[in-house]
This record gives structure tokens, sequence and C-alpha cells, in this order.
């Protein structure tokens, strides 16, 4: 998960570092930038999960379609 951080503008307001690309959208705000993270983690948090559940759904697509190969093989094998 990436690391945010809030920092005071130069000007007025507050900006978001993220450590990597060392532009942030300027934020009225402390409370209003913290906001801003917050949602972007939640959309992390729910992207990692939705992988997690599309990768589990695969394995079962996978594990299923290697059995009826299996199968089909085996009685390919006694005709």
């Amino acid at each position: 998960m990436v690391e945010y951080s809030i920092v005071k503008a130069p000007r007025s307001g507050w900006l978001i570092d993220d450590g990597e690309t060392g532009t942030s959208i300027r934020y009225p705000t402390k409370a209003a930038a913290a906001a801003q993270i917050a949602v972007w983690q939640r959309a992390e948090i729910h992207r990692a999960e939705t992988d997690a559940e599309h990768h589990a759904a695969r394995l079962v697509r996978v594990r299923g379609y290697l059995a009826a190969r299996t199968l089909r093989e085996a009685e390919n094998a006694h005709a």
C-alpha cells in the first residue's frame, strides 16, 4: 500500500505526497487532504480484494477444466 503524507503547501493549503511522483493537488484544509487519502486507500483495498476474488474464481474454473480433461483422457484411453 502506498504511504501518503500531508505537507503544507508553499503558498497556502495542503499537498498530498506519495513519495514518488512529486506532484499533488492542493487541498484547502488538512482534513480535506486526509479524506482524499482515505478514499484512495479504500479504493486500493477494494481493488486488492476484487483481484483476489477473481483469482480464486479463475482457479476454480481451471481445476474444473483439468478434472474434466483428465476424465475425458481416461475415457479415451479405455475406448
